[in-house]
């Protein structure tokens, strides 16, 4: 389904260290950096080694790398937003499992997914489409907001699942014997309303090609899933979401960085919700 909404850190470099096969040769780490990788006086990659040994300088310095790797590894575990062209974008994106993208400035949140708490607050939700990873939390989402007294949202839906959705609450309210208040608008979501932050949804490498699609490219802040047809991007920043649960926070920053010379936009991952390679 194509289909968008338009509304008024550079990746950490990661250290990759060698497996250890705990054999009778020390081990080595190797540091570099992917992007910006350091240079001997003879042009060439200079590669830092540092070899394991039972004690002293070189153990201190495997140790330093070790606690280092571990430190970032934890900070893109735990980071909870990422700041984009005046926008502060929090919330999560995992393919098949739960979409929500919340921007607390514009008081909105795109799609729901299972109803983080932080999207409770936002008065105005927009919904894509009807796929469970990105509109199963909106019933809790209303009744979340009806038990801390806040007022009734405003949610936005494509006009073809309006119905559905008023079925859906009505069934809801049957089952809990409670009042779910909540403003429920049809919206063409083709339709632009400022050309600030465009979220995409679930969308194929064709909506990039569509005219109607050329608003959502200008926008500043480009939230979307897919990486196609970068020469029409004219955004000055990206946020790739809705990666596959499959992937590790390093290998999703690894494939951005790898992306990055093509995209004249800065690109930024969505990885909140997506473990590490060091987490226990």
């Amino acid at each position: 389904m194509n289909s968008s909404l338009t509304l008024t850190t550079p990746p950490i470099q990661p250290f990759h260290r060698l497996p250890n096969h705990q054999s009778k040769y020390p081990s080595r780490v190797s540091l570099s950096s992917p992007q910006s990788p350091p240079h001997n006086n003879n042009g060439g990659s200079l590669v830092l080694l540092a070899y394991k040994g039972t004690g002293g300088f070189l153990s201190a310095v495997d140790r330093a790398i070790e606690e280092e790797e571990y430190r970032k590894a934890r900070a893109e575990v735990t980071r909870k937003g990422i700041e984009l062209e005046g926008y502060s974008i929090e919330g999560v994106s995992i393919g098949g499992h739960e979409t929500c993208i919340i921007l607390p400035r514009l008081n909105s949140a795109f799609d729901i997914g299972r109803c983080p708490s932080r999207a409770v607050n936002q008065d105005y939700l927009f919904i894509t489409h009807a796929h469970l990873d990105h509109i199963g939390g909106l019933p809790m989402y209303v009744a979340t907001r009806g038990l801390y007294n806040l007022k009734p949202p405003t949610i936005f839906v494509p006009p073809c699942i309006k119905e559905d959705v008023e079925k859906l609450f009505e069934v809801h309210r049957s089952m809990s014997q409670v009042e779910l208040e909540l403003e429920l608008v049809a919206l063409d979501i083709d339709v632009i309303l400022s050309p600030e932050v465009a979220f995409t949804g679930d969308t194929t490498s064709d909506f990039l090609l569509d005219p109607r699609s050329a608003d959502a490219l200008r926008a500043k802040v480009l939230i979307m899933e897919i990486m196609e047809h970068v020469q029409w991007i004219r955004n000055k920043a990206v946020l790739l979401t809705h990666f596959s649960p499959r992937y590790k926070i390093e290998e999703i920053r690894e494939a951005v960085l790898k992306l990055q010379p093509k995209v004249p936009a800065k690109v930024v991952a969505l990885t909140e919700g997506f473990k590490s390679r060091y987490s226990s």
